[in-house]
């Protein structure tokens, strides 16, 4: 009996000590490879929790924006006094003249509908490049000559503006050329300087161009104007037009140059007057011509 005792007994120590080597530690590599995985694991969490809070705070505050809108609205709509206190809407103003158009701005779709154009106003532009010195006197003549020349059914139906290329608004015509005119009995001292814009090419029945630059200027900037718009001087003239038909600057010059200015514009207008009053009754009256 002792000694199956002993057997046993030495037989479970030889399984503990096989057991012992069996089960060996884990290396160093492993342990650290674990620790990684499961830092890992962690952070992977952490981003996910934060993309989440982030999400719900956005909700809420979409919520609340919209909360807000919403009690926003039903404020808005609580003050809204009754119809009987309301004011209605401005009427639209009614366009009788080119001056009234200036007062609006370019919209292409009445450009395209000829809203800007006048039926019973035929729109003279003359054109320079500050609009102090040679469209204002061009201006004045012109005036001038309609309520004394043209006949009573077209004295008030000519309409005459002046404007530069590169003018300020609102100067006022240069000294000498103003003092040259009532020399000449003709006022221009009221004219006051306006830039080229898409509403008075638009509204001209006939534009003129006081040098080749400012032709070349109008052309450029407004295509659509080519078939009205002609050089001063060149004007009904069988030629094409060149520098020679240009009407020089008077600006920092002196009096007789202002007065030589003057007297050449006068006499291409003198020489094309007939024709506007033509091209006028042609547009107000085209009954009467063709009969």
């Amino acid at each position: 009996m002792k000694k199956k005792n002993k057997i046993k007994k030495n037989k479970k120590k030889l399984y503990k000590k096989q057991k012992a080597k069996a089960v060996k530690k884990p290396s160093k590599n492993k342990i650290i490879k674990k620790k990684k995985l499961i830092k890992a694991k962690t952070t992977k969490k952490k981003t996910l929790n934060k993309k989440h809070r982030k999400e719900k705070t956005k909700r809420e505050k979409v919520k609340a924006g919209k909360k807000l809108l919403s009690k926003r609205r039903i404020s808005s709509i609580k003050k809204v006094s009754p119809r009987k206190d309301r004011q209605r809407p401005a009427e639209p103003k009614i366009i009788k003249s080119p001056l009234d158009n200036l007062d609006r701005p370019f919209n292409i779709v009445e450009s395209y509908m000829g809203t800007y154009s006048f039926n019973d106003i035929y729109s003279v532009l003359f054109v320079c490049t500050g609009n102090m010195c040679r469209s204002p006197m061009a201006e004045g003549i012109l005036q001038k000559k309609v309520k004394e020349e043209a006949p009573p059914s077209l004295s008030d139906k000519i309409w005459i503006q002046s404007c530069g290329i590169y003018a300020f608004e609102g100067n006022k015509p240069s000294d000498k050329s103003v003092q040259i005119a009532q020399q000449n009995g003709i006022d221009i001292s009221a004219i006051r300087s306006k830039s080229i814009n898409r509403v008075l090419v638009e509204q001209s029945d006939i534009i003129f161009a006081l040098s080749i630059d400012h032709l070349n200027f109008i052309l450029d900037n407004f295509p659509s104007a080519r078939h009205k718009t002609f050089l001063l001087k060149a004007f009904g003239k069988e030629r094409s037009a060149g520098l020679i038909d240009s009407i020089p600057d008077p600006m920092g010059l002196g009096v007789e140059f202002y007065q030589k200015t003057f007297n050449e514009i006068r006499n291409v207008l003198d020489e094309i007057f007939p024709n506007i009053i033509h091209r006028a009754n042609q547009k107000i009256y085209p009954n009467l011509i063709s009969t």
